[in-house]
């Protein structure tokens, strides 16, 4: 089973995903040592650039290989998140956007179930404010959050392989549980 956690800067992925991992027995593979090594490697480009782009969409391809080797597999952001900061960066327009979508729809290892997770954006703020001294480097604009937002939602209903949990009001082991309950009905 690969599982794969979507959403915005502060809205809970590496969080559940710790639970998910801890109380659930998943593999975090965003954290493997070559992942995490991958993905600084990748930020050294500048946002926004096609070099990154190209980078994160590599690093994607090899999380998605990892994902393979193990019965519960779990990302904490994939190639959904990479098209979307393209398009949330003005890096890609909506055409290009959706036409990179569907050609990684193509050719990307397929999660079994992709959970989006989503809060309001003033809340989304405080959380980053929260972890500032772990990555100050989050983008917090709002027309930037609008835009990462719509691309979500245009994949969301281009793919249907998408679950939206909103985080807003409930804690992160919730989250996890919801999550658990959802893969237990689909299996």
């Amino acid at each position: 089973m690969f599982v794969v956690i979507e959403g915005d800067n502060g809205t809970g992925k590496t969080t559940v995903s710790h639970i998910l991992n801890s109380q659930y027995g998943f593999e975090f593979i965003t954290e493997h040592q070559e992942i995490l090594e991958l993905e600084q490697q990748s930020k050294r480009f500048a946002t926004g650039s096609a070099e990154r782009f190209e980078a994160f969409l590599d690093y994607n391809s090899v999380c998605g290989r990892q994902a393979k080797k193990y019965d519960r597999a779990l990302l904490a952001r994939y190639w959904i998140s990479t098209v979307s900061a393209a398009y949330a960066d003005d890096f890609l327009d909506i055409n290009e956007t959706l036409e990179k979508a569907d050609m990684l729809m193509e050719t990307m290892v397929i999660p079994d179930f992709v959970f989006r997770l989503r809060c309001d954006f003033d809340k989304r703020i405080e959380r980053i404010d929260k972890r500032a001294a772990v990555n100050g480097n989050d983008d917090r604009t709002a027309e930037r959050d609008r835009r990462y937002s719509f691309i979500l939602d245009c994949l969301q209903e281009r793919t249907g392989i998408i679950t939206e949990i909103s985080t807003d009001n409930i804690s992160p082991a919730d989250v996890a549980g919801m999550i658990m309950n959802f893969i237990g009905e689909a299996i």
